[in-house]
């Protein structure tokens, strides 16, 4: 069973990337078996302190992956790349730390890029598509009760698992870091060339749900 340490960037964004987990384990979207061993909230654009934290994870903790994941907030992936992981590099660096032991920490360390952010998940579920504008401005306009970002880990148990690995690359993204051991998943990347950086461009829409089978908030 493989051990995971996820870094989101905000409390809740951990919250509903933990239960989004646990109903891929349930469900049996997962290959592999797994447990997230902790989900910590940390800014993560140009933070060395993330490096440390996935050193302290990997090498002290004997966590097995890092998942890091960050929004992206309409940037190019490339772009969100370099004010993360060079920075994650110097981070694991510090200490004095030998260039064995940082290889290993960083052919470990997975990165999971959201194209905007992680509402972009509870759109597409709704068989919503758009091109303009944040998902979370999206719901705080159409959703009938209103949307603040603590509604977002509620979200989690209506989400259409198995439409959104069809459709969304940030999800099928984030199923392929969890789901190997060596990070493969199903995008263009080449596995042989650590970190992985996984990135999400916008979505074609999941055919909409039938009536009988509606998105609704526990």
């Amino acid at each position: 069973m493989h051990k995971i340490y996820i870094i989101a960037e905000d409390t809740y964004g951990c919250d509903f990337l933990l239960r989004v987990v646990d109903r891929m384990r349930k469900e049996r979207v997962l290959r592999e078996e797994l447990v997230i061993s902790r989900c910590r909230h940390l800014s993560v654009l140009r933070n060395r302190k993330v490096g440390r934290v996935a050193k302290a994870a990997l090498l002290d903790e004997e966590d097995d992956k890092v998942l890091i994941v960050v929004d992206a907030d309409g940037r190019r992936r490339e772009d969100v790349e370099k004010d993360v992981m060079p920075f994650v590099s110097d981070g694991v660096r510090s200490g004095g730390v030998d260039e064995r032991k940082v290889k290993d920490v960083m052919d470990r360390v997975k990165l999971v890029i959201f194209s905007q952010e992680a509402e972009e998940w509870v759109v597409a579920s709704m068989g919503r598509g758009f091109t303009d504008g944040k998902p979370s401005e999206f719901l705080r306009r159409t959703e009938a009760r209103g949307y603040e970002k603590s509604d977002l880990p509620r979200y989690a148990e209506s989400l259409d698992l198995w439409a959104l690995r069809k459709k969304v690359p940030s999800f099928s993204d984030f199923i392929g870091a969890l789901d190997d051991p060596r990070g493969e998943c199903a995008c263009s990347q080449d596995p042989s060339s650590p970190p992985q950086i996984y990135g999400a461009m916008w979505f074609d829409a999941p055919k909409r749900r039938r009536p009988h089978d509606p998105l609704t908030l526990p």
